[in-house]
């Protein structure tokens, strides 16, 4: 999804919604889910050997202190591991094709592998400097990476109990409706990758009950 929250703020007013685009477009490519010794030995490097460097794959269940490599891999990827309650405890960025024994933390969890965002077209890009509102087209920093941290909105997505107290909260603050949309987006995202498809429900619902009482407050202006 390219631009600011603020040009999603304006495509709205035009009658466009920008964010509803995007999640169509991200759900035509979804990350494949490995399981079990076998798959996760191969990851994503069948993909790359056939030229599909744009694949992102979750490793389910890996257990404690196993080390990952790049080897095979086509292109730089990022590498990051959730525990069992949702909480990020590991973290290689951009790591290139050739890598072993990358540790991967004494936490069983789930593991996620998506190609670099700074990777394109033949090489490593570097992203503008943070808090500048400039994002690059493809960058992961349009709807993951926290670009004003005095404008952060703390989001929990571990279990339903925590997505639904995420939702009191986001309903009940003082943003405009396509923030509140952002940030209910992130959870859903975050939520989908991680396989909790309960979580992933409730903030879809959250959504459009926030869609339909901002369709009515339209109307009566």
């Amino acid at each position: 999804m390219e631009g600011s929250i603020l040009d999603v703020f304006k495509a709205y007013n035009q009658g466009i919604d920008l964010i509803s685009e995007h999640e169509a477009s991200q759900a035509q490519n979804q990350p494949v889910t490995l399981r079990g010794p076998e798959q996760q030995r191969e990851g994503l490097r069948p993909f790359h050997a056939a030229g599909d460097t744009k694949r992102s794959a979750v490793f389910k269940d890996v257990p404690p202190n196993t080390p990952f490599n790049t080897n095979g891999m086509q292109v730089p990827i990022d590498i990051k591991k959730y525990d069992e309650q949702g909480h990020l405890v590991k973290s290689h960025l951009s790591v290139p094709p050739g890598v072993r024994n990358i540790p991967t933390g004494p936490y069983r969890g789930d593991i996620i592998e998506t190609p670099s965002e700074g990777y394109r077209d033949g090489g490593v890009r570097k992203d503008p400097v943070v808090g500048t509102g400039k994002k690059p087209k493809g960058s992961g920093r349009r709807l993951y990476t926290d670009e004003n941290p005095k404008d952060t909105v703390g989001i929990k997505f571990a279990t339903p109990a925590d997505a639904r107290a995420t939702v009191s909260k986001v309903k009940n603050i003082n943003k405009p409706f396509a923030r509140k949309i952002q940030i209910l987006t992130v959870g859903e995202q975050r939520a989908k990758v991680m396989g909790k498809d309960e979580v992933v429900g409730i903030f879809k619902s959250a959504k459009e009950s926030l869609r339909a009482r901002n369709k009515k407050f339209l109307k009566r202006k």
